[in-house]
Order: structure tokens, then sequence, then C-alpha cells
């Protein structure tokens, strides 16, 4: 019984990772998508970069909910956030999550009004 359940754990460590890092590159690639898009297209490009990165990991990771991308002028920022769910044969259904954040290219430092310009 103690073979069988240290089998378990270890298959669970290894979906959770797999999933995990799936869901992490979800977000990355949204930033990096949402980054280089134009002002008035970051928050739909950024969605469907993050759904399309999780459509390609189908096999190990689903979409539990909406990507979130928020945008932020005064601060320079655009932040995301990426919802994926998986199964696990131990805990079930577990939902993870990924933030990812990076500066906006095209919003000079003079229009930054914020105290923590840049900041994720």
């Amino acid at each position: 019984m103690g073979v069988l359940l240290t089998i378990l754990i270890g298959i669970h460590v290894v979906v959770v990772a797999l999933a995990r890092t799936a869901v992490q590159s979800a977000a990355d690639s949204a930033v990096a998508v949402a980054q280089a898009a134009g002002a008035g297209e970051r928050e739909a490009e950024g969605v469907l970069a993050a759904r399309r990165a999780l459509a390609g990991a189908r096999a190990s990771v689903r979409e539990a909910r909406l990507p979130v991308v928020n945008v932020e002028p005064e601060r320079g920022s655009v932040e995301v956030l990426v919802f994926g769910g998986v199964n696990t044969p131990v805990l079930g259904t577990l939902i993870l999550t990924a933030r990812a954040c990076a500066p906006l290219d095209d919003v000079p430092a003079v229009r930054l009004t914020a105290a923590d310009a840049w900041e994720c």
C-alpha cells in the first residue's frame, strides 16, 4: 500500500509541475504579445495569445477561466493572469494561476504618473 501511495504522489507531483509550467508559459507569451501590440489592442491580443498557448497544452492543462490582461499606462506596465485546471490522481481537479508582468516600451517616462512605475 505504501508503494502505491508513493507512486500516486509522484505522478501527482509530475502532473502538477507540467501543468504549472504550461500555465506560466501561457502567461509569459500573453505578456509578450500584449507588450508588442498597439495601444488599443493589448487586452484582446494578450487574451488570444494566452488562450492559444493553453490550447497547445490541452493534453496536460485546460482553461479554467478566461485570462485577464490589465494594461496600466500610468504605471507603464502590462500584467496578465492565466487560470488553468489540471486533473490529478490524488487531489482531483486543481486550478493553477500564473502571473506575468512587463513594462510597456511605448509609454514615455514623462507620462508615467504612478510612484510604482514599471513595478509588477
